[in-house]
Parts: structure tokens; C-alpha cells; sequence
């Protein structure tokens, strides 16, 4: 299983036993009341292990396996807002880039993932399709909502570990167990029988951050320290462990250089915050394109769409309508004569639903950015 892969159920959850006719009430998770190896909690009614096939060699899966087809059929608890759907469909869109997955509303299915907001279980995930309505993702408080945070536990829901949970991780960092919670233990043990075939990843999304002194890098590594488990965004990596499960998508070529970088943070200053790049403010944005290519320009595209300078300067000061930051999207990126029926059916109504961010990643990944004239 590549490094992160496959399935270990890495959060405890709950046994849920309530009657009635929601989907929430009437199918509760159902685990056994023993822990394999001491932390991996057993769906009741399956088997404790189980092979897995067609992945990378001596990779187990534990009671679980990719959800068929690549297809998650999703239920949402009642009274999560229609903004958080759109960012829990939006981080699993990412995810959707790289691998041959994608979240859908659940019709008629039987077998789907729920979204629950249970306060006890905190930001936490089952792992792996785990069958019937067993397959669960929880955000149990308002910070579990940040963007990071939903990647990474669609992460787990689609079958990735945590990255310091690799077999060679202390060649990398030092994970002190004595500041780890009571409880919270399992999150940090490595697990023996994760894959070290790809370089390890300090930029990962499944990595947990260092802030607490719990995760350290070695000092030949100390200068990722300002990055581990700080990442709102996929890594190369990332991309590439889900490929391996569910079959990768092609991808874009790399930016690479410094010129074409600057060039790209200067698009996405003007045609999303309607003014010049904030140098040597911007210079990040810049480094990340170069360290990361096309996932770097998009995560800096989103992120700056989704930043308190847009919300007061386009949305309060400026007051631009969707239809006017739709069209000056599609000239400021794509730079050509200006495809009405394409702006109209796809880029307008994401904007209407507030989901700038992910109007300007269609953008960022479409054929028409990639031929625009004078791109490069």
C-alpha cells in the first residue's frame, strides 16, 4: 500500500445505536468491542484481515477496501450549512484531480459515506470503504472545517494513513509519545506494515504539524519544521499514493521556472484582487509554484480566493457582481476572446454558490488556461 495506503482505521469511533428513519439514526457504525495490534478498531461482522490485491506488494488491509468504482456516495447530517457541503465536495474535488475518484450525493445507494458532527469524535475518519453505512467522516468542532483539515480526512476516507506513521519515519523525525494525549496514542505508533517506496514527505496532507513539539524533523531536516502538517494543499505525493489505488490522472506539465511563476502570481493578483502583487509578499506564492508546479498554482490560486484581502477588497470596498469577477477571471487567466456559453454554464454559478475558489481552479486546470496565447 503506498505509504500513507491502505486501510488502517486509524481514529476510535463510537458504536452508534439509535432508531428512527434518518440514515443517521437508523444505521450506526458497529465495531467490535476488541482492537487489533492494540489500537485499529474492527467493524462488527467482518473479518479482522484481509489481503490486498492489485496494490503495491506486502500492504494489508484492514477490514477495508477503495469504495467500488471510485464512485462515494455522501449523506450530510442534518444541519450542516450548505457552505461546508460545497467545501467538503470541493476538498474532495482535489482529490478527484489526482485519482480516478469522486464524491457524488448520495440518491438510492446503499452502501455511502456519512458526515457527521458528533463533538465527542472530533476531526476524525474510518479509513478505507468499510461497507454498508459503515464508511464515516466526522467534524465534530468549527476548526475541523478549515480546508487542510477536510483534505486530509477525505484522505483517510479514501484509503491514505498518516505519513509520520511510516515504518521509516525516525530516519526522518522524532515523535515524542510522552506529550502525545491519552487516547490519542494510535495516531502516532508506526505501523510496520506501511510502503517506503516513495521519498518521505514533509509537505504531505496526511502529515500531522510539529507545533506542539510532539512530530520534530531530524536536524538534517530541521528546515522543514515551518512545513510539516501545515499544508492546504495536496503534495506530489499525496497525488500519487491515491493514484496507485484507484488509478492516476494524467497531469500537467511542471512550472518550473522563477519567470513563469511571477507571471502566474501576477494573473491571479489581478484578475482575482483587481490590483498588482504584493512583492515580496507574493514571493511565497511564487516559491510554492516552483517547489510544487501545477498543484503550487492552484493551491495559490485558492488561496487567495478564499483570503480576508478578497473579502474586503473585492466583496465589501469594490463590490464586484459574480458576473463581472466571472468574466474578468476568464480574461485575466485565459487571456483571449471570451467564450460566453463556457463563462455562463461553468464559471458564473460557482460563483453564485460562493465557490470562487473553485471557479478559479476549473480555470487553472482546463485545456483553455494550458492553450491560452502568450501563457508562457
Amino acid at each position: 500500500m503506498g505509504r500513507k495506503l491502505f486501510f488502517l482505521s486509524v481514529f476510535l469511533w463510537a458504536a452508534v445505536n439509535c432508531q428512527g428513519s434518518s440514515p443517521f439514526k437508523s444505521h450506526g457504525l458497529k465495531l467490535s468491542n476488541h482492537s487489533l495490534e492494540g489500537d485499529i478498531l474492527i467493524v462488527e461482522g467482518t473479518s479482522q484481515r484481509n489481503r490486498v490485491t492489485g496494490q503495491s506488494s506486502g500492504l494489508l488491509a484492514y477490514n477495508s477496501r477503495p469504495w467500488p468504482s471510485g464512485i462515494v456516495p455522501v449523506v450530510f447530517e442534518p444541519g450542516i450549512s450548505q457552505e461546508r457541503q460545497n467545501l467538503f465536495f470541493g476538498a474532495c474535488h482535489d482529490w478527484g484531480y489526482a485519482a480516478n475518484i469522486v464524491c457524488v450525493p448520495r440518491t438510492l445507494e446503499s452502501e455511502y459515506l456519512r458526515v457527521t458532527t458528533n463533538r465527542d469524535w472530533g476531526c476524525s475518519s474510518t479509513v478505507g470503504f468499510q461497507g454498508g453505512t459503515n464508511s464515516a467522516v466526522n467534524f465534530g468542532h468549527d476548526n475541523c472545517w478549515q480546508y487542510g483539515t477536510v483534505l486530509h480526512e477525505i484522505g483517510h476516507t479514501l484509503g491514505l494513513m498518516h505519513e509520520h506513521q511510516r515504518p521509516d519515519r525516525d530516519q526522518y523525525v522524532r515523535v515524542d509519545m510522552t506529550l502525545v494525549g491519552p487516547g490519542s496514542e494510535h495516531n502516532y505508533e508506526i505501523l510496520p506494515d506501511g510502503d517506503t517506496t516513495t521519498p518521505y514527505d514533509f509537505y504531505s496532507i496526511m502529515h500531522y504539524q510539529g507545533g506542539l513539539g510532539i512530530v520534530t524533523a531530524l536536524p538534517p531536516y530541521a528546515h522543514f519544521n515551518d512545513f510539516i502538517g501545515r499544508s492546504n494543499a495536496l503534495s506530489e505525493i499525496d497525488r500519487l499514493d491515491l493514484g496507485r489505488i484507484y488509478g492516476a490522472k494524467p497531469r500537467r506539465d511542471t512550472i518550473i521556472s522563477i519567470d513563469v511563476a511571477q507571471r502566474m502570481v501576477q494573473r491571479l493578483y489581478n484578475s482575482l484582487l483587481f490590483r498588482q502583487a504584493d512583492y515580496p509578499a507574493a514571493m511565497g506564492y511564487v516559491r510554492d509554484i516552483m517547489r510544487r508546479g501545477v498543484e503550487g498554482l492552484v493551491a495559490t490560486g485558492r488561496d487567495i480566493a478564499l483570503s480576508e484581502e478578497y473579502r474586503v477588497n473585492v466583496l465589501e470596498e469594490i463590490q464586484i457582481s459574480p458576473r463581472t469577477q466571472a468574466y474578468n477571471l476568464y480574461f485575466g487567466l485565459i487571456s483571449r476572446d471570451i467564450d460566453y456559453d463556457y463563462v455562463n454554464q461553468e464559471i458564473i454559478p460557482l460563483i453564485e454558490q460562493g465557490r470562487l475558489a473553485d471557479a478559479v481552479e476549473l480555470i487553472l486546470r482546463s485545456d483553455r488556461f494550458w492553450s491560452s496565447e502568450g501563457l508562457f
